[in-house]
Order: structure tokens, then sequence, then C-alpha cells
């Protein structure tokens, strides 16, 4: 019993230790701080205070990020008969890539080929053949987008 109460007496003087060390990193950084950035800091709260509820509340102001730029674009073709296909293509490829791949891979559960175009539901639009020679990135397809095959 004597063992364990000398045991827990050691821990407690350990554990104090650590604690005065971890206080006397903080003042140091404090004054290595002070120092640096003049006395704009010099009225610091303790470190012990949590932040008041008004502190928490405000978000941090957000910084502009670059945008970032993407090489893959991935689609997916949603048919007349509701089948979806995926699939990825080059972010510089043209739409026209895209209507190419829908004839050579154009399902056989729908009845026959026809005449088709593309749609996005959000938001709406209706590519026209103008925007075939346009690139994948350009329209606003980049990294990913549903395209609607429409029939004419």
């Amino acid at each position: 019993m004597k063992e364990l109460a000398e045991e827990r007496r050691k821990e407690k003087v350990a554990e104090k230790a650590a604690r005065q060390r971890v206080k006397d990193l903080i003042e140091k950084d404090k004054k290595e701080r002070k120092e640096k950035f003049g006395h704009e800091g010099a009225a610091l709260e303790p470190a012990t205070t949590a932040p008041s509820p008004v502190e928490q509340c405000v978000p941090p102001t957000q910084t502009q990020q670059p945008k970032k730029e993407y090489d893959m674009c991935k689609l997916q073709l949603r048919f007349p008969s509701g089948k979806p296909v995926v699939h990825e293509f080059s972010a510089r490829e043209q739409l026209a890539a895209v209507r190419l791949y829908v004839q050579m891979n154009w399902p056989p559960e729908v009845d026959t080929f026809e005449d088709f175009t593309f749609m996005t539901s959000f938001p709406k639009r209706v590519y026209s053949t103008d925007d075939m020679e346009k690139p994948l990135n350009e329209l606003g397809l980049v990294p990913a987008a549903v395209l609607i095959v429409t029939r004419h």
C-alpha cells in the first residue's frame, strides 16, 4: 500500500514538473513573439483562458485560392432509354469527341440510332453545333458533369 502511495506521489511530482515546463515554454514563446512583433501583443491573455463565444462564431477570413486546372473530365452520359454510361475524356477534348463516342457506343436497347443533341439539367443548357468545336473545360463540364442525350 505504501508503495502505491509513493508511486502516485512520484507521478504527481513528475506531472507537476512537466506542466511547469510547458508553462515556461509558453512564457518564453510569448516573450519571443513580443520582441519579434513589437508591443502589439503586449496585452496577451493567459493561455489557459478559453476564447469567448463571439470569437468562436466569427469565421476566419477566406483567402482567394487559385482555380484548379483539371486534366480529365468525367462525363455521365444519359441515353434516351435512361441507361447511364460513364466515361473519362481529356479536359481539352472537344464536345465533338464526346458526340463521336456516343455514336460509336450507341446502346442496342435504344431502338435505332437517331440524330441527337446534348443538354445539361442544371444549369439547363442545350449544346448547339457551334459548341461542338469548343473544349470541355471551356463549356464548364470539367471536372465532372452529366450530359443528357436527347433525340431531335
